[in-house]
This record gives C-alpha cells, structure tokens and sequence, in this order.
C-alpha cells in the first residue's frame, strides 16, 4: 500500500538508491552523490499547500513514533513477513495522529500516521519512505531497534 493517502497527486522527486544531488545542502551534510535510502513523495506543484495524509503501508508494531534529527517526525512500524522482520520508516511528517499511533502499540494497514511534511534537514515538503530488512541481531544500527539492519528498495510495497 502507498503510504500517501492520495498518492496520485504527488510526484516521485528522489528515488531508490539515486544520487543525491551535488548541491552546496547536500555536501555540507555529506550526502552529495551518495545513494539514497528510500523514496521520497512530494506533492505535484499545483497541489503545494493541500494537506497529504500518511498511512501505514503494513500492519505492524510502532516502535518508534517521535522527532529525530535529520528525519524530523517519523513513525518506525516493524513488520513481520515471511519470517523476516522489516522495518518500515515514514519520515519529515508534520505531525503525527497522537490518538493512533503510539510506540508500543499494534496498527493496521491503511491507518492514518500523520500529514507530509517539512520536518528535520528536509528542504520541501515530502514523505521520506524507507524499509529495512534484519540481517543479524548481534550488531546495533538504530536506537529504536535492536539488530543490524540492510536498506532494501521500498517500490514492492506500493500499490
């Protein structure tokens, strides 16, 4: 499911390991030419302003619902399929639905996370979505998760 309630209005503006681009912003912070992590949605021009809702694209567990430094306000869902555990990162929101997302707490898919926004080192108004895969549990690559996690291409999770 696409996490943008109603994605045809929106564009694809950086996609699945494409590189940054090679802009004063992006090498300050290091990133100019690196891939990126995940896709990111961003109202079509004529429709900046409107409000986009964010849904959770998976049922899962939220285990991560709050304000990080570079991703703004984020929600974290971790997913369980086919035996692996996925997480699921929605991120630059700019807010999040207090009411239904909680860490801790179980949501389904289609639930309303929050409205796209500017929120962190965003630049624009987007929705930065982002899954990873566990590989081991041994080494620690976030906070909110314990285990190493691989960044793998989102486009399988969108209909």
């Amino acid at each position: 499911m696409n996490p943008v309630a109603n994605y045809k209005n929106c564009k694809v503006t950086l996609k699945y390991k494409q590189p940054y681009p090679n802009n004063a912003f992006f090498r300050k912070r290091r990133l100019a030419g690196k891939a990126h992590r995940g896709i990111d949605f961003a109202p079509k021009d004529e429709l900046k302003g409107q409000p986009f809702f964010i849904i959770a694209p998976v049922t899962g567990e939220v285990i991560f619902a709050g304000r990080h430094t570079q991703f703004g306000n984020m929600v974290v869902i971790k997913s369980v399929e086919h035996g692996r555990e996925y997480l699921h990162m929605l991120c630059h929101l700019r807010s999040i639905s207090r009411q239904t997302v909680m860490y801790g707490k179980r949501i389904r898919k289609g639930i309303i996370l929050g409205l796209m926004g500017r929120t962190g080192t965003a630049t624009g108004v987007h929705l930065h979505y982002q899954v990873e895969i566990r590989l081991d549990r041994q080494r620690q690559t976030h906070p909110w998760a314990e285990g190493y996690w691989k960044h793998i291409n989102p486009s399988s999770y969108l209909t």
